[in-house]
Order: structure tokens, then C-alpha cells, then sequence
């Protein structure tokens, strides 16, 4: 699950054309900080991707998988290099476990998390399509705070690119 996430970190900077310089994000976390984010829960998020093109046209994540992942240091760090224009290698994240979550979005784009602890998150997903074989779109993030048995929704749209392809 947590080689899938540093996939999908990589992934968001390795579509666009030009080479980019690869960034090493120590992950390494103490227990006590991802103890919060490993407990079961009553809280819950939905959401849809999607970005608009030029034309109006709506594009969704359809297919694609959202993370939900701890916001914690490594992760606004990953994040932030993301948008900087650089690629991204998560360094010590194996032991994070089941506070990483992975969903996939439906044809729709529409996605859900279910049974988190009350706590504060990053989603991630990408929204892609090609122009004359030339890659579009990017990749999306925002921080969503969950709350014991309340659905916190979130929309991923253009406002929420971290990188465009």
C-alpha cells in the first residue's frame, strides 16, 4: 500500500515532458505521531476528482487512485516539492501502515474513505488525458479534517493542482 503511495507521489511529477530533478522526502515518522491516524474510527470522506479543460469539458479521475494520507511533515514536504517542479522519493515510509488509505475513483470520479479516526488528512489523486499525444491535466491534493461519525466531502478540481502535467 505505501509503495503504491510513493508510486502515485512519483507519478505526479513524472508525466509532464521535461526531465525533472528527483527530491528524497525522509518519511521516517515516530509512532506516537501516526498512532492517531492508525485507529479505527467513525468518520468518513467522499469526494470527486476532476479538472476542467480549456473547452469546458470535465475530466475526472475515473480509474485513477486517491490517497488519503496523514498530514504530517513528510507528506506537505512531498507535496511541496511536487509543486516546485520536482519528482519525489519518500525515504523511511514503510512503517506507516494502515494510516495510509487508498481508494479508486468510479467513472464518475466520485471516491470514499470509511472508517477513519477523527484527524487531519491530504487527499491525492491525478486527473490525465492526452492532447495530440501529449500528456494534460495533474495532480490534485488537499487537506480534509475528519471528525468522529460525520462524512467531511471534498472536491478535487484545477483549484487543487499540485502539478501539471
Amino acid at each position: 500500500m505505501l509503495n503504491k503511495t510513493i508510486v502515485l507521489l512519483m507519478a505526479l511529477g513524472a508525466l509532464g515532458c521535461a526531465p525533472r530533478e528527483t527530491v528524497t522526502v525522509d518519511a521516517d515518522v515516530s509512532q506516537e505521531d501516526l498512532a492517531p491516524y492508525q485507529a479505527p474510527g467513525t468518520a468518513s470522506v467522499t469526494g470527486q476528482g476532476f479538472m476542467r479543460q480549456r473547452g469546458g469539458t470535465v475530466v475526472t479521475c475515473a480509474g485513477e487512485d486517491v490517497y488519503l494520507m496523514p498530514d504530517l511533515p513528510p507528506i506537505r514536504n512531498a507535496i511541496q516539492a511536487l509543486a516546485g517542479g520536482h519528482d519525489v522519493e519518500l525515504a523511511g515510509a514503510r512503517r506507516w501502515g494502515p494510516a495510509a488509505h487508498r481508494s479508486q475513483c468510479d467513472a464518475q470520479g466520485n471516491f470514499a474513505f470509511e472508517n477513519l479516526p477523527a484527524a487531519t488528512w491530504q487527499v491525492l489523486t491525478t486527473v490525465s488525458w492526452e492532447v495530440d499525444r501529449r500528456p494534460q491535466g495533474g495532480g490534485l491534493a488537499r487537506v480534509v479534517t475528519t471528525t468522529d461519525g460525520e462524512v467531511t466531502n471534498v472536491l478535487l478540481t484545477d483549484a487543487d493542482v499540485v502539478t501539471a502535467f
